[in-house]
């Protein structure tokens, strides 16, 4: 009977999207003019399959209807068929006599073989050979494919067209765009097709016979699209196509109903049994073969006589890891464990894209309601879960540091849903990322891993939506044993009970180090991290808020009945009863614990346990924040907001349990993970390891009665600020590079000889002395370093240094500005702020930076001071040299008598040199003649001065500005001696 429906509907398509009429009803056979559309139904016909031929051997082909048999051996005797069929001799005949190669590309484009107007009569029999490289790309184009129209017992047989691109409008098929009234039978297509009706991966359209066909390649359209056939009308039998390839129908429109007409996997289409239906006169079945290195080839099903076979493989690396870079190879790895082979290996080689948007469409609009529902349509790709209940999987999965995203499952019937289904004793699932994902399952399910009984996942997470009835977990379903290390969740979990935004169900096994930050709601045993816990938990947090509508709704733990040790909570948490900060129900161990969050129920609410059974130690939450009424329950004690921010509650939690082994008293883990920023905003103890405090530059990283070490900044901005004087027990990091040479340093601690680091040596200052207009500053080695003075220092080795560490116990003192100076008015500063020299400053003038090169003078090793110019600055814990006399310089002359004021003896502050030489006392070594004049800004990582950018200075030293000068001399720019002519 003739499919009414489908073809009032195919003709509303073309009359609004091909431009023509659709006035002509049309017969059998034939079209209306320029429709582009064939009717027809094999009812009406009574064919007679015997006409077509054998269709179980080539060698049983009926060529005596043929008005000219011819043999086809290359591209250019294929052209030449195609051309004379299309010419008008629609009963001409041709049968292959080689494989052939059409390299078909934009520029070079296929014909199909019958038109509209003079479909193919005749028989063409491939012999078991193949056609590759066709190429068919015009969106305008209808009855596309090897074959365009295959009209009134016209034969298609014993092909495979293999590599193709098949592109056009109304009737496209992979071998056969429109298959009138013909038969099409032994063939099959691995390549692409596309189109916008009647798009089918072996037929377009068929309103004849089609049997003994598959087709692996990728299909798509918009109106009757099949994995095998489009639109039906005809007989469809023995017809399969490949699910890894084409997630819809075989048969897209019109009559299914024949026998053997379904999708096959890879693996199925692999294995050594044909297809049913399938006959070995004809076909060479599938095979699955291992190489030497442990490789797997998938080889589908060819014909007889045919020279190649498409194969998929899975390379194997030297650790013996099956290599996986595409989502087939993943879909292929899926196969080989869900068939048996439950111990191999697999490792990421690339990111992996299964569908594209599946959680938001490219507006970013959520494609889940509230409930965890999938609105909307779903994606081309269904995911399968790798492992199942019968078949687990017990090998060792390494994702490589990549992500799997866009992985796809909707069946709230099945159970073990997640990129793994079920794993089992032995299995490791690590290094790998779920993205833009969506599960929805019964029970067992997780956007990692749905059932996990006794194998480890580590190094994961999840970045999906996650729902199911029970056991749904954002990472795992469900625990029977086994291991979670190192993982987390971002995304959405929802269901009814056991729900958790890690794990669902834990029982017995262990779960260390993991977190969440994304919602979790269900009905009961509902917790941030997990639903229900019969096993172990640590270094765990939740950010997220939880709800649930009945009770055991916790922040980490719904309902415990084992041991839960150092773990927190500051996400909000609702219920009905049972409803805690940290756990809805306890009925064993909940030990070092805090919770931040607010939480609210009707019955039994807590701001760390809900309910309490069991044991509750050194449990802490914010009386500002959690509940107005919180139960009162023994080992938790409320908080203040400033005790949650100033350390105190991390300095409980940080030594409540400290030992070398991994379990302390009451069960719970080593709690030394504790510590807190306390330089951030709003900070909460975290699981840093130490507690920190920060004054201007340096970090301070704290214990409960001490602090254990700290680091400096040497080259940041912020200055030096300490209130009061400060113990450090362990090593003082001093971060700034320090180059071959000389630099300056000021210290807010005391350094003893024996804890001076390698490779620096410190020299104090004396005093400044003139001879004969002359000025020399004398520096003297230092055995020890004193707080709050500064001090030349000097790299010895032959390398830059990143930063030195001082070795012992300190004390940080109150800092204050400080100098050291001599009898005549000069002054060695240091600072611990950040410090400029703009125009106009009265330090203009009187201030020197260190120049860092050393020479030879009498065998000590001089250095050099040079005037500091407008834009000159030095950072925090550097020194200068500075003359701070009064106005008038008052130096003595050189016999001793005092200079007197009158102009001509060169007694004023402007009277002083341009440079100073440095005088170090009691070294024997030396690095050469100094050369080097500086003026302008301090190296800041040094300390020494440097010029400063697009200034101008004269050889004195004197700022002239940022333009080049028009008189001719010598000058200093940019650190370069300059002559302008």
């Amino acid at each position: 009977m003739i499919k009414v429906s489908r073809l009032v509907l195919a003709a509303l398509f073309l009359l609004l999207f091909s431009g023509v009429s659709f006035g002509q009803e049309m017969g059998l056979g034939e079209s209306g003019p320029e429709t582009g559309y064939v009717g027809g139904s094999s009812a009406s016909m009574n064919i007679d399959p015997s006409i077509f031929g054998s269709s179980s051997s080539t060698g049983g082909t009926d060529w005596s209807k043929c008005s000219e048999t011819i043999s086809i051996g290359s591209a250019d005797a294929l052209k030449k068929f195609a051309s004379r069929v299309n010419g008008g001799e629609t009963s001409l005949c041709g049968k292959l006599t080689a494989d052939i190669n059409l390299d078909g590309n934009e520029a070079n484009q296929w014909t199909p073989i019958g038109t509209n107007a003079k479909g193919f009569v005749g028989t063409f029999d491939g012999q078991g050979h193949t056609i590759k490289g066709l190429y068919v790309d015009n969106v305008d184009m209808d009855y596309v494919g090897l074959f365009g129209n295959v009209a009134r017992n016209g034969v298609v047989k014993n092909v495979g067209v293999m590599d193709s691109h098949i592109k056009g409008w109304a009737h496209v098929g992979g071998v056969v765009g429109n298959n009138e009234s013909g038969s099409v039978s032994n063939v099959y297509n691995t390549g692409f097709v596309n189109g916008k009706w009647d798009v089918g991966g072996v037929v377009g359209y068929n309103g004849g016979i089609v049997s003994n066909v598959y087709n692996t390649g990728a299909v798509s359209g918009n109106g009757y699209v099949g994995g095998v056939v489009g639109g039906n009308d005809g007989t469809v039998s023995n017809a399969y196509y490949n699910t890894d390839f084409y997630a819809g129908n075989a048969v897209g429109g019109g009559d299914a109903s024949g026998e053997n007409v379904e999708g096959k996997t890879t693996l199925e289409l692999a294995s050594k049994t044909l297809p049913d239906g399938f006959d070995e006169n004809v076909w060479v079945a599938g095979s699955i073969s291992i190489g030497d290195d442990g490789s797997v080839t998938f080889g589908l099903p060819y014909l007889n006589g045919q020279s190649s076979q498409l194969t998929f493989k899975l390379e194997m690396d030297v650790n013996k890891y099956l290599e996986i870079s595409t989502a087939l190879q993943l879909k292929l790895f899926a196969q080989l464990v869900n068939s048996g082979e439950t111990s191999i290996n697999g490792k990421l080689t690339a990111d992996i894209v299964v569908n594209t948007n599946v959680l938001a469409d490219v507006g970013g609009k959520s494609k889940v309601d509230a409930d965890g529902n999938y609105t909307g349509s779903a994606p081309a790709n269904v995911w399968t879960p790798i492992g199942t209940s019968v078949n687990a999987y017990t090998g060792t999965f390494d994702g490589n540091g990549h992500t799997i995203r866009g992985l796809y499952f909707n069946d709230e019937s099945t159970d073990y849903v997640g990129l793994f289904g079920y794993i089992g004793s032995g299995a490791t699932v690590q290094n790998v990322g779920v993205v833009d994902s969506y599960f929805k399952g019964c029970q067992y399910v997780g956007g990692v891993v749905g059932g996990n009984n006794g194998g480890t996942i580590s190094n994961a997470y999840n970045a999906g939506t996650v729902s199911g009835h029970s056991y749904v977990g954002g990472v795992v379903g469900r625990m029977e044993g086994g291991s979670i290390i190192n993982v987390y969740n971002t995304g959405t979990e929802s269901g009814k009970n056991e729900v958790g935004g890690v794990v669902g169900y834990n029982n017995g096994g262990t779960i260390i180090n993991v977190y969440n930050t994304g919602s979790v709601s269900g009905f009961y045993d509902v917790g941030g991290v997990v639903g229900f816990n019969g096993g172990t938990i640590g270094n765990v947090y939740n950010t997220g808020s939880v709800s649930g509508t009945d009770g055991y709704v916790g922040g980490v733990v719904g309902y415990n009945y084992r041991t839960i040790s150092n773990v927190y909570n500051t996400g909000v948490v609702s219920g009905d009863s049972y409803v805690g900060g940290v756990v809805g129900y306890n009925g064993c161990i909940v030990s070092n614990v805090y919770n931040t969050g607010a939480v609210s129920g009707a019955n039994d609410v807590g701001g760390v346990v809900g309910q309490n059974d069991g044991t509750v130690s050194n449990g802490f939450f914010n009386t500002e924040v959690t509940c107005e009424n919180c139960s009162v329950v023994e080992g938790a004690t409320g908080k203040s907001s400033g005790e949650f921010a100033d350390g105190t509650v991390a300095r409980l939690l940080h030594d409540w349990c400290k030992m070398d082994g991994e379990v302390c008293k009451y069960g719970g883990l080593n709690s030394s993970i504790w510590g807190q920023d306390l330089t951030a905003e709003n900070s909460l103890p975290n699981f840093s390891g130490v507690a920190i405090e920060k004054y201007g530059s340096i970090i301070f990283y704290v214990g409960v009665d001490k602090v254990d070490s700290a680091s400096i900044d040497a080259t940041a901005k912020a200055p030096v600020s300490i209130t009061s004087d400060i113990v450090v027990t362990g090593p003082i990091t001093f971060k700034r590079p320090f180059a071959v040479g000389y630099s300056t340093m000021m210290l807010p601690f005391s350094v003893s000889e024996e804890n001076l680091p390698d490779g620096l040596e410190f020299y104090s200052f004396d005093e400044v002395e003139e001879i004969d207009g002359k000025y020399t500053a004398k520096y003297t080695a230092a055995s020890v370093v004193e707080a709050n003075k500064p001090y030349i220092v000097k790299n010895s080795g032959k390398s830059a240094l990143s930063q030195v560490t001082f070795n012992g116990e300190f004390t940080l003192k109150t800092v204050f500005p400080a100098s050291s100076s001599s009898s005549n008015g000069w002054e060695f500063k240091g600072t611990y702020e950040y410090k400029s020299w703009e125009e106009g400053d009265e330090g203009l003038g009187r201030t020197y930076g260190f120049a860092a090169n050393g020479g030879v003078n009498d065998e000590s090793i001089v250095g050099q001071f040079a005037k500091v110019g407008a834009g000159a600055y030095i950072y925090p814990m550097r020194a200068y040299l500075e003359y701070s006399a009064p106005a008038k310089l008052g130096r003595p002359a050189a016999n001793g008598v005092a200079a007197n004021t009158v102009a001509g003896n060169a007694n004023t502050v402007a009277a002083l040199p341009d440079e100073i030489d440095v005088v170090i006392v009691e070294k024997d070594e030396t690095t050469g003649e100094q050369t080097t004049r500086v003026i302008g800004a301090i190296n800041t990582r040094t300390g020494e001065f440097k010029f400063a950018n697009d200034r101008w200075f004269d050889l004195q030293g004197r700022y002239l500005g940022n333009k080049k000068p028009s008189q001719k001399g010598a000058y200093y720019n940019n650190g370069k001696k300059v002559i302008v002519k």
